[in-house]
C-alpha cells in the first residue's frame, strides 16, 4: 500500500509541477495504468504481472524522455516494482536500465550536475538493498512457517505416539491385574474344587472358600473397571495384607505357609504397596501351582533404606535362565513381576536350582517414586 500510494502521489506531483496538457494526459495514461494493475493483474500470476510492469516501465520511460523531466521521481517506486516482480538479475538489470534513464532525463539542459547522477544512483542502491533484506525476511518468514508446519505434524504424530504408547501401558496393567487377582483366584477355586472331589466330607468347608474366593474376584473385577484402590488394601496395612494373602494361599492350596515382619512398618505409597502385595500374591501361587512347594516362607522386611519383601519355597525350582525362553506363558507370572517392580524403581531377584527350592526377592528403595 505504501508502494502504491508513493507512486500516484508523485505521478499527481508531477503533473502539478509540470502543468502542461502533455503532462496531464501523460499522468492520466500512468496512474490509469498503474490502478489497472491494483485491480485486475494482482492475483493473475507473475506473467501478467511482469508484462504489466515492463508496459509501466516503457511508458514512464518514454513520458520522462520525450515530454517532462518532472516524472523522472517515479524511477523510485519503479525501482522497487521491478525489483518486486522480476527476477533478481532481471530486475537489478532494469533497475540499472531505469537508473540511466532518470539520470538522462534529469539532464534535458545538457548541463550535467553531480547531483543528478547521485541522487538516482543512491535511489537505486537504497532500492536493491532494501529489496535484498525483503526478500531474506520473506524467505525466513517462509522458512519459519515451513518449520512451525513441520513443527505441528510432528506434535501431532508425538500426541498419537503417546495416546498409543498409554494404550498399551494400560493393556499391560491390565492383563497384570488380571493375572495377579481374578486369574489367581480361579486358580484357586479350581484348586478347591478338586480337594471336595477327593474330601467329599470337607466339601462344605470347600465350598464356602470358593464363594469367599469368588466374591472377592468379583469385587476385585469391578474395582478393576472402575479404578479404584485394590480392595487387599482398603481399611488394613500393607503388612496385614501380605499376611491375609499367605494365609489364604495356604488354605486354598494345602501348603504350609508361614509370613514373618521384620522392622517397624512405614507407610508407603500406594502404588508401591500395591505392587508388593501383587508380587507376594503371584509368587504365592507360583509355589503352590508350579513349584509343588510343601512350604513357603514369606518374609516382608522395612530395612533403613528400603522395602523387601522375599518369598522362599522348597519347591522343585527351575533353571532361572529358561524362563526368558518359554513358550507355554509358565514365565508370564515372573515377568509381571519385573514389570511392576520396574514402573516403582525397585528391582527382583530370582534365586532357583531344579530340586532345591526358589527364592524371589522384591526389593523398593525409599524415597523411590
Amino acid at each position: 500500500m505504501g508502494l502504491h500510494g508513493l507512486f500516484l502521489v508523485l505521478t499527481v506531483v508531477a503533473v502539478l509541477q509540470a502543468d502542461t496538457g502533455v503532462a496531464l494526459v501523460a499522468g492520466g495514461a500512468l496512474a490509469g495504468w498503474y490502478l489497472v494493475g491494483i485491480v485486475f493483474i494482482g492475483d493473475r500470476g507473475s506473467g501478467y504481472a511482469i508484462t504489466w510492469v515492463a508496459v509501466l516501465t516503457l511508458g514512464w520511460a518514454a513520458v520522462t524522455m520525450t515530454s517532462t523531466p518532472d516524472f523522472v521521481w517515479l524511477a523510485f517506486p519503479l525501482f522497487f516494482l521491478n525489483l518486486v516482480l522480476l527476477p533478481p538479475l532481471i530486475g537489478i538489470s532494469v533497475v540499472v536500465v531505469v537508473t540511466a534513464v532518470a539520470i538522462v532525463g534529469l539532464d534535458r539542459d545538457g548541463t550535467l550536475e553531480i547531483g543528478e547522477v547521485v541522487g538516482p544512483a543512491i535511489g537505486a542502491s537504497v532500492a536493491v538493498v532494501s529489496t535484498m533484506a525483503y526478500r531474506a525476511l520473506a524467505s525466513e518468514h517462509h522458512r519459519t512457517q515451513q518449520l512451525l508446519a513441520e513443527l505441528g505434524e510432528t506434535r501431532g504424530r508425538l500426541v498419537a505416539a503417546e495416546r498409543e504408547k498409554g494404550a498399551l501401558i494400560e493393556r499391560r496393567r491390565l492383563a497384570r491385574e488380571v493375572h495377579d487377582t481374578i486369574a489367581q483366584g480361579l486358580s484357586s477355586i479350581i484348586l478347591l474344587t478338586r480337594a471336595a472331589a477327593l474330601a467329599p466330607a470337607d466339601s462344605q468347608a470347600a465350598m464356602d472358600q470358593i464363594g469367599e474366593i469368588a466374591k472377592d474376584n468379583l469385587d476385585e473385577a469391578r474395582r478393576i473397571v472402575s479404578a479404584l484402590s485394590p480392595q487387599d488394601l482398603e481399611g488394613g496395612t500393607l503388612p496385614m495384607a501380605v499376611e491375609q494373602a499367605t494365609l489364604v494361599a495356604g488354605e486354598a492350596s494345602g501348603v504350609d505357609t508361614d509370613f514373618c515382619l521384620v522392622g517397624d512398618p512405614s507407610p508407603l505409597p500406594v502404588v508401591q504397596e500395591l505392587t508388593l502385595l501383587r508380587v507376594a500374591q503371584g509368587a504365592l501361587a507360583n509355589a503352590s501351582q508350579h513349584a509343588k512347594a510343601r512350604h513357603v516362607q514369606v518374609t516382608l522386611s522395612y530395612l533403613e533404606d528400603r522395602t523387601t519383601l522375599d518369598i522362599v519355597d522348597d519347591g522343585i525350582g527351575f533353571a532361572t535362565e529358561s524362563v526368558a525362553t518359554r513358550t507355554d506363558g509358565s514365565g508370564f507370572g515372573l515377568q509381571v513381576m519385573r514389570d511392576r517392580l520396574n514402573e516403582v524403581a525397585g528391582s527382583l531377584t530370582i534365586e532357583s536350582t531344579p530340586e532345591e527350592g526358589t527364592a524371589i526377592v522384591a526389593s523398593i528403595p525409599w524415597r523411590e517414586t
